[in-house]
């Protein structure tokens, strides 16, 4: 059974942070949010109070998706998927990089146990830094990595320009109300010269909005997800370059030659193990071992599987279009 015992929320807070988020994450037949998207940020971390439990019991310390080879383990799918943006970087044991958007560090130690240099991550949520910074403490890089509270809206708040020699994203920057912006943020703590490579939740060249089964995946994949809207390839390319970077590579992982096992194959052989832990959650709930409202988490979790799978299969949507970047260097 899950332990809520120390999660983020108690009580009614759960039942009224997650009516909250889904207020807010409501959809309009793929276009995403009706609502002021700069108030996203907020409604990301409701979102993460209310599901990082349910992540690192389910998924780990690293809530992202990876290309598998047949036979491998998912531990090791996601270990290489990390090296792979560490590479791209060019990270090593000399430099200092900036994980935009941590969750609770899993790919942050990865990086660093790969490199063996030094990683700082960022997240917006306070219950993360606090799972991360335990994690940490218990680990064999623990003098490499540090979490820190921090909007990646604002990181000219929280680190001085040209700070870090590279940076990294993995399936957070999705959250980001404006991409551009987003970017020129890691852009300015960045050094000259310096690289940054994120993995991007987009949809595909295939996605075609007209298309009732489409944005319905789409729209499914927002609103559990904590997504402002769902970009393409072409807006995010476009974000990249408006930032002040140049483009040094491009493509969808979930297409390279790596990927022989599908990223959504987890999700979809896990619909027996949803539907026995919703009940045993709502049994739960009942006689109040968890907080009121965390069986709606887990079916809206387990909705939201549904929609990536159907994404996925549709090939409408990847979670991990690797777009690698570079700041100018200085004249």
């Amino acid at each position: 059974m899950l332990d809520l015992g120390k999660s983020a929320l108690q009580s009614d807070e759960v039942h009224r942070q997650k009516a909250e988020y889904t207020d807010f994450f409501a959809q309009e037949q793929g276009l995403g949010v009706s609502g002021d998207k700069s108030k996203t940020p907020q409604m990301v971390e409701k979102f993460y109070n209310l599901v990082t439990d349910f992540y690192e019991y389910g998924w780990g310390e690293c809530f992202h998706f990876a290309a598998a080879l047949k036979g491998e383990s998912h531990s090791s799918g996601i270990r290489r998927h990390d090296e792979r943006i560490a590479d791209a970087i060019d990270m090593d044991a000399s430099k200092h990089c900036l994980d935009v958007g941590c969750g609770v560090g899993g790919p942050m130690r990865n990086v660093a146990r790969y490199t063996k240099g030094r990683v700082t991550g960022v997240t917006i949520n306070p219950y993360q830094v606090e799972r991360g910074t335990y994690h940490t403490q218990n680990s064999d890089v623990k003098h490499l990595c540090q979490s820190v509270q921090g909007n990646f809206m604002e990181l000219d708040q929280k680190f001085p320009p040209n700070h870090f020699d590279c940076a990294y994203a993995i399936e957070a920057t999705c959250h980001a109300p404006d991409l551009t912006q987003c970017y020129k943020q890691v852009f300015n703590v960045l050094k000259p010269g310096a690289k940054f490579a994120t993995y991007e939740w987009l949809a595909t060249p295939t996605y075609d909005r007209s298309i009732e089964s489409h944005h319905l995946a789409i729209d499914g994949i927002n609103i559990a997800n904590g997504l402002p809207e769902m970009r393409s390839v072409a807006q995010a390319l476009k974000a990249a370059q408006d930032a002040g970077f140049t483009i040094l590579h491009h493509e969808d992982i979930a297409h390279h030659p790596s990927c022989e096992v599908k990223w959504y194959a987890t999700l979809k052989s896990g619909r027996l193990l949803h539907w026995a832990r919703d009940c045993a959650l709502s049994a739960a709930e009942t006689i109040r071992l968890v907080p009121r409202g965390t069986a709606e988490i887990h079916r809206m979790l387990t909705k939201t599987a549904a929609a990536l799978v159907s994404g996925g299969e549709q090939d409408v949507f990847t979670p991990m279009y690797l777009i690698v970047m570079q700041k100018p260097k200085a004249n």
